[in-house]
């Protein structure tokens, strides 16, 4: 029998075992599957080392882990290499495969992780290193709910404005991030037996129903010992929304440049966008958790939430 889940607003049929995922029923709108994948992509629009693509199909290649065919937003066939490691397959298939099926569907998947706050989103975006899942962990470990690590899918509801469908509830955290938050990583198994990097439970939190997107910021490492915040408006606000798009270069072969755009302007207009200056060392995750937090809390007060 095929394993159900819910994820991204989606109801999953999966061949395999996704135990990352929250178990629902129901019709699926995406199915999972064991199968081979052809070599070439007929037509492909954009080719690049490890994907091909055109509008509807896009074909990803991991090498000596497996190989995904992603289709119209509603099927993953995925031929896995005789060598590879579940963990290894289920990182990529519930990373770049459902980040492909998203875009298909016209789903924005944000790189970014988020939590919960007076039932809004609060997102954290940034380049890979950034503490996007650092600081929404930190977040979580005071009670806030995680609604998404890594990929935080963003749609528009009938009035264009944006929501944010909750995510499986885990973070992915490096083992200096556990360390540093006092966390034992021996407690935790890895998202990759060559990683460093660890699977931690973050509950359930408050249900897979859209929420609204209330806030972002945009994590920036640098070298000031300082932390500030700064509105970014404008072009300077689209940008940053665009260039933190999850798989930002599968856009153009799907054929989704306009739905990108659309989702993209919707968030720019609506969600305020904040870039984060934080010194890279010391990282200061608790005095940038206790700024970030007024900030936000300040916010849901002004707009009455």
């Amino acid at each position: 029998m095929p394993y159900i889940y819910h994820a991204f607003g989606l109801t999953i049929q999966s061949e395999f075992e996704l135990p990352e995922l929250i178990p629902g029923t129901g019709d699926p709108d995406v199915s999972i599957r064991s199968g081979r994948v052809p070599a070439q992509l007929d037509y492909a629009r954009r080719e690049h080392f490890r994907f091909q693509s055109r509008p509807g199909r896009l074909l990803l290649k991991i090498d000596h882990i497996a190989e995904f065919l992603i289709s119209d937003g509603r099927e993953i066939v995925v031929q896995v290499m005789p060598s590879a490691e579940p963990e290894s397959v289920r990182l990529f298939l519930l990373g770049s495969a459902l980040g492909a099926i998203l875009h298909q569907r016209g789903i924005l998947p944000l790189h970014a992780s988020a939590v919960r706050v007076n039932g809004e989103c609060i997102a954290f975006c940034g380049a890979s290193g950034s503490g996007k899942s650092t600081t929404a962990g930190v977040f979580v470990n005071r009670g806030y709910e995680l609604i998404a690590d890594d990929i935080c899918a963003v749609a528009l509801d009938a009035k264009g404005q944006p929501l944010v469908y909750p995510e499986y509830t885990q973070l992915k955290l490096w083992e200096d991030s556990l360390n540093q938050s006092g966390q034992d990583p021996a407690a935790y198994s890895r998202v990759r037996h060559v990683l460093d990097k660890f699977k931690v439970p973050a509950g359930q939190g408050g249900g897979m129903e859209p929420v609204r997107f209330r806030k972002v910021y945009v994590l920036s490492p640098g070298h000031e010992n300082r932390i500030a915040i700064h509105p970014l408006e404008g072009m300077a606000r689209f940008g940053a929304i665009r260039d933190n798009t999850y798989r930002k270069k599968f856009v153009d072969g799907l054929g989704q440049s306009l739905d990108h755009f659309k989702t993209v302007s919707a968030i720019g207009k609506f969600v305020p966008v904040y870039r984060v200056d934080r010194p890279r060392k010391p990282f200061l995750l608790e005095e940038l958790a206790d700024r970030l937090e007024h900030d936000f809390m300040e916010s849901c007060q002004e707009n009455g939430s």
